[in-house]
């Protein structure tokens, strides 16, 4: 149908319809499925057409980095608030540190996943930028999920630790021998750790 198609089209299928041929002439056993349409040619000239144009994308420093770079300039002001709570840069910077460390004590590695089941709170901004000064990354599990859920979530990440608060009420549901319940809010944890970087 020259309404539907110009002949450059039909000589574009046609050459891959050739080659299909070809293919399944040199592999007749196998699966129609992995026969190649297109010529070694055409592959790399679609590959090269895919990529677009290369831009350099300027680097950006990482969110733990800012916070601490704006900490050593104004250590004193205040950093976080919620409700009545309040931490000023210096001490969010102490005690981020401290989880952090007492994470890598623990055996997390960089890129390593870490749960966090909190509510919003000061304690949730500690535990992000503890997990992310120590290099690994966090999976936000939300209290409102149903357990089967945030069960899958953990298995399926491989997380192997959780901070949490608490009462939370989850947090028994969860824990298991495979995975770590850090409780940030109780000291037991602090014992182990120093708030160097």
């Amino acid at each position: 149908s020259t309404d539907l198609f110009d002949q450059a089209t039909i000589a574009r299928i046609e050459r891959h319809f050739r080659q299909l041929l070809q293919s399944a002439l040199a592999d007749p056993n196998g699966f129609i499925t992995s026969q190649a349409m297109l010529s070694r040619e055409e592959e790399e000239e679609l590959i090269e057409q895919s990529r677009g144009p290369e831009f350099e994308t300027p680097a950006k420093p990482f969110v733990h980095r800012v916070i601490a770079g704006q900490a050593e300039r104004t250590p004193d002001a205040v950093a976080v608030r919620s409700g009545a709570s309040e931490l000023r840069y210096r001490e969010l910077i102490e005690q981020s540190t401290r989880l952090a460390n007492y994470l890598r004590l623990r055996g997390v590695v960089p890129e390593q996943c870490v749960g966090i089941l909190m509510d919003r709170s000061v304690d949730l901004v500690i535990a992000l930028l503890a997990v992310l000064e120590s290099g690994a990354v966090y999976l936000p599990l939300d209290p409102a999920y149903p357990v089967d859920r945030l069960r899958y979530m953990l298995a399926d990440s491989g997380a192997k630790v959780i901070l949490t608060q608490s009462g939370q009420p989850l947090i028994h549901e969860l824990a298991s021998d495979e995975v770590e319940v850090v409780v940030i809010d109780d000291a037991a944890w602090d014992t182990d750790s120093e708030p160097q970087s």
